[in-house]
């Protein structure tokens, strides 16, 4: 038997965070020394590349582990201190919504004051922290893209049909939302959320409401095995 999980569209936009669905992403990791020994209690600090802040303070637990909950999508640079190493940091590692990406850092022995720097371009590119089979459509894609539509919010669904498994009905202009289907499912299982919120209609599919395409900062959609949080729909 064959079965085919439900399709779920989740939309990160630039608006405010609600509660709901995961809109944010995860850091997680284990700090170790040049033996592959944990090290425990060491300082970790996470800090958005492109503003500067600093977003994530904490320590290492007894396994040399440590993990950063609900960081917004972007780039960060990670840095890694404990007393008798060098410090190391990891710089820009990208993090995409409803991501889980894995940091791992070694320390070298040596003076505090001592930095190995490590590019984290490549980091998370690979995922090994979740079984889901997603896409992600970022922001150069929704605003460079000539997208048909006229700038409406809804004009970001006609790049859905350019990934794997999703197909629609409309017509050359605009793609029907009540007729989304991925990877096979009934088009009425796909639901569509909004900062983890559902914008269709529960009788018709239809969409509620869509905000501007300037306004949305990602798109993510995710077609199989994905998380329990987004069980609320069946496949078919």
């Amino acid at each position: 038997m064959i079965v085919l999980r439900a399709s779920v569209i989740a939309l990160c936009l630039g608006l405010a965070h609600l509660p709901a669905q995961s809109i944010n992403g995860v850091f997680v990791g284990t700090v170790m020394d040049s033996s592959k020994a944990a090290v425990t209690n060491a300082a970790v600090v996470i800090v958005n590349s492109s503003t500067g802040a600093t977003v994530f303070r904490g320590t290492t637990d007894a396994q040399g582990s440590y993990t950063a909950p609900a960081v917004s999508v972007g780039t960060y640079h990670l840095g890694f201190v404990a007393p008798g190493f060098k410090r190391t940091d990891i710089r820009n590692v990208g993090l995409r919504v409803d991501e889980r990406v894995q940091v791992n850092a070694v320390l070298d022995p040596g003076a505090v004051s001592e930095t190995i720097t490590v590019s984290g371009e490549e980091i998370g590119q690979l995922q090994t922290e979740s079984s889901s089979i997603s896409e992600v459509i970022n922001v150069a894609q929704m605003q460079e893209l000539p997208l048909p539509g006229g700038g409406r919010g809804d004009d970001v669904l006609n790049v859905l049909t350019l990934m794997g498994g999703v197909s629609a009905g409309g017509n050359g202009t605009r793609i029907n939302a009540q007729q989304i289907s991925i990877n096979g499912s009934r088009t009425l299982n796909t639901e569509i959320a909004v900062d983890g919120v559902s914008i269709l209609s529960g009788t018709t599919g239809s969409i509620t409401m869509m905000p501007a395409r300037e306004a949305i900062r990602e798109v993510k959609i995710l077609s199989s095995a994905y998380s329990a949080e987004y069980g609320r729909t069946s496949g078919g």
